[in-house]
């Protein structure tokens, strides 16, 4: 009787021990799956012991961007003269065996360019005695007048002023200057990959039993797959209203009346042509918050505290369809009878 009796509590010490550990058996010490979150810069030397508790990956967090754009057009201006001097027959002296003397020689051509860079506001105050010298260049009756290309230089010496390096533009005065023009002022939420914080995935061991962990890492070390991203607008159609080219040419025949450069020979003909390139330099201020409600633009534009970018815009080239018009293309569907033969 006592013997039954002891065996009937060692089975309910038993019951009870495995009812307890059940729950811890099936789950692992109560978890599967935990996140650990460890800063770059931990000091903690307990952490640093600990290597590495799982398998890093980073998250990702908002912020917010703000950006103003500003273009400063550059204006290069240059004129060249094409000088043709007049040939002349080389002296050749006659022998029974030589070959008869050309009519006349190779004519002398001579070119020389100058050039004017300015900046909007300086391309603005040029503008009268530029006018002057395309209204000469155009004028077919003034290129037959003695006086044509002493007027074409002294309208040239004019034009102001006579630099030849790109204007300097100081980003503090960019808002009030006039060399540039503000093309856009915008906010975006932007998302970013937080590589000062690691995560670790990790897994708890079962006492009975396996476990397994898959882990997928996308290229940025997130666990997502997915991605964020932002895009400015171009500035095509802003940068189509200013005007990328412009040349004029005009020849004469005849003297100078006051000649631009010191001649020696006789002179042929000369040749003009102004041409008028416009360069255009993107200034871009970047900010970014992280405060992104709301994430609204700066109404006083983003003049401090900013990161800097400036670049030469190149304008597109347009594609060969573009050029192709549609009107030039027929398209026959259907058959041709031809007349029969009598």
């Amino acid at each position: 009787m006592q013997r039954g009796s002891q065996r009937c509590s060692a089975s309910r010490l038993a019951f009870v021990i495995l009812s307890a550990l059940l729950p811890l058996l099936a789950s692992g010490c109560l978890h599967t799956a935990s996140v650990h979150r460890r800063t770059a810069a931990s000091t903690d030397k307990r952490e640093i012991a600990a290597g590495v508790p799982g398998v890093p990956f980073f998250i990702k967090r908002a912020v917010c961007k703000q950006q103003s754009v500003w273009v400063q057009p550059v204006y290069v201006i240059q004129l060249t003269t094409r000088t043709t001097y007049k040939a002349s027959a080389p002296a050749v002296t006659p022998t029974p065996t030589a070959a008869p003397a050309p009519d006349k020689g190779s004519p002398d051509v001579t070119i020389r360019s100058t050039q004017k860079i300015m900046g909007q506001a300086d391309f603005a105050k040029a503008q009268g005695d530029l006018s002057a010298l395309r209204a000469l260049l155009m004028d077919e009756h003034a290129t037959g007048r003695p006086d044509f290309g002493g007027n074409v230089v002294k309208l040239w010496n004019q034009v102001l002023p006579n630099t030849t390096v790109v204007p300097q533009l100081r980003e503090a005065e960019i808002v009030s200057t006039a060399d540039a023009f503000l093309v856009s002022n915008s906010a975006t939420a932007e998302v970013y990959v937080d590589y000062n914080t690691p995560f670790f995935y990790n897994t708890g061991r079962p006492w009975i039993g396996s476990s397994q962990l898959n882990v997928e890492l996308a290229a940025d070390g997130t666990l997502s797959k997915g991605s964020a991203q932002v895009e400015s607008k171009t500035l095509q159609s802003v940068f189509d209203l200013i005007p990328v080219k412009e040349a004029l040419t005009a020849l004469t025949k005849v003297g100078f009346g006051v000649a631009p450069f010191e001649v020696q020979k006789a002179i042929e003909s000369v040749q003009f042509e102004l041409t008028i390139d416009t360069r255009r330099i993107k200034h871009t201020h970047s900010r970014y918050s992280g405060d992104v409600q709301p994430c609204a633009a700066d109404p006083m534009f983003v003049v401090n505290n900013y990161s800097l970018q400036v670049e030469e815009v190149v304008p597109q080239a347009p594609s060969d369809d573009a050029e192709k018009s549609p009107s030039k293309k027929i398209k026959v569907n259907g058959s041709i009878e031809l007349p029969k033969s009598e």
